[in-house]
């Protein structure tokens, strides 16, 4: 349950931000890099100073906590509890209002704020998008075998990336929730996924220990041609059933 924030350039511990009396599930740091949130699985979100490593403001849930998120453009903190209900906080420290997301555990929530646009992931598998300013939901889908466990959306907010514990990666159109996309090379659950910043990449961790990047710059290219280009490439034509070394 200890927090801590390491300077990258002299890989030592800046602030050791207290502890938690469970364990930690998220953290993120405000846009301007002068604050960060934190959430825990006893219900407990807080809010931090980084110049001085005290806190700013707690926000107790109704239930244990697996994810918060800043969402800064309507003053608000949304926390994600394991009772499936998405709990609205102010800034300030006041509960606004609730929100029955989901069922299961909500695992990971996700902000697109140009887009207006929040995904929330939950323990049956299920991924869904949500209007970010009224909450009021666009689309759910059944993602994963198992919970769907993390969440990112791509920097035009056009794409939405979701992580299972099948193993699963998935990429979502926002527009509709039409599945654009199912990669599968994790062994055991996919735990992580997110977009490069120009979003021509998308990186996945697994508990199989290995991290995957995916080019996605061809995501839109037929089967047919992407077949070609991988003959072309390896010599390997296909034959029916079987793959064949081409001779020059």
């Amino acid at each position: 349950g200890v927090l801590a924030i390491w300077n990258l350039e002299t890989a030592l511990p800046e602030h050791v931000l207290g502890a938690a009396s469970g364990q930690i599930r998220s953290v993120e740091f405000s846009r301007d890099g002068a604050q960060l949130l934190s959430s825990d699985s006893e219900g407990q979100a807080t809010l931090w100073d980084l110049m001085t490593g005290e806190p700013l403001r707690r926000f107790v849930a109704a239930a244990p906590l697996n994810d918060a998120v800043l969402d800064p453009d309507h003053g608000r903190v949304l926390l994600g509890t394991r009772s499936g209900v998405l709990e609205v906080w102010s800034a300030a420290g006041q509960r606004q209002r609730t929100v029955p997301a989901h069922t299961e555990w909500i695992m990971d929530l996700a902000i697109h704020a140009p887009s207006n646009q929040l995904a929330t992931a939950a323990g049956d598998g299920k991924v869904a998008l949500w209007s970010l300013d009224t909450l009021q939901q666009r689309w759910s889908a059944p993602a994963h075998e198992g919970r769907a466990l993390s969440l990112d959306f791509s920097p035009d907010g056009r794409l939405l990336a979701s992580a299972g514990e099948d193993g699963l990666v998935q990429l979502w159109g926002t527009a509709k929730g039409e599945a654009r996309a199912r990669l599968l090379h994790h062994h055991g659950a996919a735990r992580s996924v997110r977009f490069s910043p120009d979003g021509r990449f998308l990186a996945s961790g697994g508990d199989d220990g290995s991290v995957r990047l995916w080019d996605l710059s061809r995501l839109d290219e037929t089967g047919e041609r992407l077949l070609d280009s991988a003959q072309r490439a390896t010599g390997l034509l296909s034959n029916g059933s079987r793959l064949e070394l081409s001779q020059p």
